[in-house]
């Protein structure tokens, strides 16, 4: 699915102290991290929101404790 990065959404990581702000506020959160990466490139790109699946409390199978590198292996 492609998020739209419209430029719209580079007021939700503009700074008052920085150059731009690595989070964007309450709505759009993986719009505004994708923004947010954009800012940094020119060139194709993909962002992974990989956050909430990525650490594990306990060892689970072939995955150890800790962070799971999730989706690195459907990549590879």
């Amino acid at each position: 699915m492609e998020f739209p990065l419209w430029d719209d959404y580079k007021e939700l990581i503009k700074s008052e102290i920085a150059d731009i702000k690595n989070i964007g506020g309450s709505h759009a959160g993986a719009i505004s991290a994708g923004k947010f990466l954009e800012y940094f490139t020119d060139y194709p790109w993909i962002h992974l929101d990989i956050a909430g699946p990525a650490f594990m409390d306990n060892r689970d199978s072939y995955r150890g404790q800790g962070g799971t590198g999730w989706g690195v292996r459907i990549l590879i």
